[in-house]
This record gives C-alpha cells, sequence and structure tokens, in this order.
C-alpha cells in the first residue's frame, strides 16, 4: 500500500469541529463504533469450499515433507515435530521406498496428516487474540475527496459542518504519515485466501507475525458500496484506554491547511471556533460552500474571518 497523500480531508459536524480546534486534537474511533456493521469484522475462516481447502493444503504439506525445508522455518507446535519426524523418514528412504512413502501420503485423507480439531481450535484463539487487539484500537478516518455530496450530508451534519483540509507534517513526524488506503473489495475478509497462505499464517510464520497480517487485512477492506470515500486510516493498535470511548491524537501547528464551511453552516454561531483556529494554523485558508446554480455541485469561495 503507498503512503499518505500530502493532504487528507476530514468532515465534520459543527460539534466535532469545536471539540477539535478547542482540544487542538483529531479524534480516534474504537471499530466498534463505526457505522458500517461489516467493518473490521471476521466471521469466516476462508472463503475457499471446505473440501478445495483440505485437497489443496493436503498437497501443500505433501510439497514440504518431500523438499527441503529448514525446521526453524516453521512454528513451534505439535504439528511441527509431525513435519520434521515425516521429512526425516523421508529424506532416509530408497527410491521404491520414497515413492511408496508419496503414494501413501497421497492417498491419506488430510484429517490423518493434520488435527483439524486443533485447526478448529487455533482459529478460534486467532481470532479472540485479533478482536481484543481491535478492541482497543484507534482508528481515524480521512479521504482524499474534497467535494462529495453523501460524506457532506453523512458526516458534515447536512451541510452544516464543516470540512477540513490537513497535511501531515513531514518535519515534526506527524503520525497521520502512517495513514493508509482503504481497498474495496466485493468480499468480506477472511482469515486465510489460499491455501498457501493457510500454510504460511498456521505453520511457518511466528503466531503474532500471522495476527498482524490479518488485523492489516480487516483493518483496510470496505465493500464495494463504500469505494466513494476514497478513504485513509490511521490505526493506532492498543491506544485506547479500556475506560474511554475515544481517543486523540495531537494536531500539529499549521497542520490544517484549509477550512471549508458547509453551505448550510450557521457562521455567526461558529465564529469564535474559526478565529481559533485561525490562531493556532496561522497559514490556514478559509473557503465558504454554496450551491452550484447549474449542475448537483459545490463551489468553494475563500473568505476573510
Amino acid at each position: 500500500m503507498s503512503g499518505c497523500p500530502k493532504a487528507i480531508y476530514k468532515y465534520m459536524s459543527a460539534y466535532g469541529f469545536e471539540r477539535t480546534i478547542q482540544g487542538r486534537s483529531l479524534k480516534l474511533s474504537r471499530p466498534r463504533d463505526f457505522n458500517d456493521p461489516f467493518d473490521i469484522r471476521v466471521d469466516r475462516l476462508t472463503n475457499l469450499d471446505t473440501k478445495e481447502l483440505l485437497v489443496a493444503v493436503g498437497k501443500e504439506i505433501r510439497r514440504i515433507v518431500t523438499s527441503p525445508f529448514t525446521p526453524a522455518n516453521l512454528r513451534d507446535g505439535p504439528f511441527k515435530d509431525k513435519l520434521i519426524f515425516m521429512n526425516f523418514w523421508y529424506k532416509n528412504l530408497d527410491g521404491m521406498a520414497k515413492k511408496q512413502f508419496f503414494r501413501n501420503l497421497t492417498e491419506d485423507r488430510i484429517e490423518k496428516i493434520y488435527d483439524l480439531g486443533l485447526l478448529e481450535k487455533d482459529t478460534e484463539e486467532f481470532i479472540e487474540i485479533m478482536m481484543q487487539r481491535l478492541e482497543n484500537s484507534g482508528i481515524f478516518c480521512s479521504s482524499t475527496e474534497t467535494k462529495d455530496l453523501l460524506m457532506w450530508s453523512h458526516y458534515a451534519d447536512s451541510h452544516k459542518g464543516f470540512l477540513l483540509e490537513i497535511t501531515p507534517s513531514l518535519e515534526e513526524d506527524s503520525a497521520l504519515l502512517a495513514s493508509k488506503p482503504v481497498s474495496y473489495s466485493e468480499f468480506r475478509p477472511t482469515i486465510y485466501s489460499t491455501p498457501e497462505e493457510f500454510i504460511s499464517l498456521s505453520l511457518m510464520i511466528p503466531r503474532e507475525e500471522a495476527v498482524q497480517i490479518v488485523m492489516n487485512r480487516l483493518v483496510y477492506t470496505k465493500g464495494l458500496s463504500w469505494a466513494y470515500e476514497k478513504e485513509y486510516r490511521l490505526w493506532i493498535p492498543d491506544y485506547v484506554p479500556k475506560e474511554s470511548a475515544f481517543s486523540t491524537i495531537s494536531i500539529r501547528e499549521n497542520e490544517i491547511s484549509k477550512i471549508i464551511i458547509g453551505c448550510r453552516c450557521d457562521l455567526e454561531n461558529n465564529i469564535e471556533t474559526l478565529r481559533m483556529a485561525k490562531e493556532q494554523h496561522s497559514k490556514v485558508r478559509i473557503f465558504k460552500s454554496h450551491v452550484s446554480t447549474y449542475d448537483y455541485d459545490l463551489t468553494y469561495e475563500e473568505i476573510d474571518i
């Protein structure tokens, strides 16, 4: 995934704008509070047919057993010992015996080689670890869209709120620079997308690394219906205190480069907050949104506060 763009945009209500400016901070929400019930949720081991998965995994295990491999590349556990033992015997057999050994492997059902009960338990533990990590994660959502009518309606209180242009500071190593783009998919993320990935995540790489790979997939994937948002996300694991509903990160001076006032926003009621924003971000430019006369669009007029 590519990194954070030069500018990201945050739609928010007038109340959210006031809290942002007064607190000089941006809100990071827990995933459970998102408006999409499918967001950052996993319910399936894989989208593959179970029989298809087992056949493919069996072939991959046989390939590992009959090929040179380094035991250190396997995760510790009972299955590691079984693979090492099978590989040892295979290496020490003569030609005919090797053929028979491979034939037995090929004819054996995967259940004889891999403990499926252990797989189920391992998967449950895997999901539990992920959900615990995500429970206290903080996520800041932004966009690269500057004139989206739906986002003005949904996130900026029906055009009564604001749109902030934020330029993450390179000089001060802003946390926002870690924002990554969201991918949009027809299908929901699963733990294992291919038999090869099943082997890699369940047997090869350390559990912590495997959990991180799948959590990245969950955090940065949404359904196709959300693609219009062109979303970026800053994800900080284990960041929201257990007793808190959310957490925040500080906004550096001049990170807010533009403020666009919604076309239905009550300017008079928000003038003091706008002046405060200008004091905090001396280079900020302020615009007023207007409904276009000719088409379904908005025009932004720069104004002085």
